[in-house]
């Protein structure tokens, strides 16, 4: 089968790495929120959250009718380790 994907397709940018590795900022914060509040995803800070941070930025730039897809390949088990810190930032 031949590769449908060309070069040009492909997009890489590091915009969304907040404040450094597992650490979240307002965005990832709001990204964790959106995830799980209209699909249900849970995301954790160190990689989901901040890749789904720059989907939702990326969706808001595209074009009306644009079809964008999030694959989210697991990550959840880590979110027990951040529990104080979403925690107290999530009840702000």
């Amino acid at each position: 089968m031949p590769n449908p994907v060309e070069d040009e397709d492909v997009i890489v940018r590091d915009d969304w790495i907040a404040n450094g590795y597992a650490r979240a900022n307002e965005a990832v914060l709001e990204a964790m929120k959106v995830a799980v509040a209209t699909e249900g995803l849970i995301t954790e800070p160190a990689y989901t959250a901040k890749a789904f941070s720059g989907f939702l930025n990326r969706a808001r730039e595209a074009d009306p009718g644009k079809t964008l897809l999030f694959i989210h390949t697991g990550g959840t088990p880590p979110i027990f380790a951040y529990e104080r810190d979403l925690t107290e930032a999530f009840s702000r």
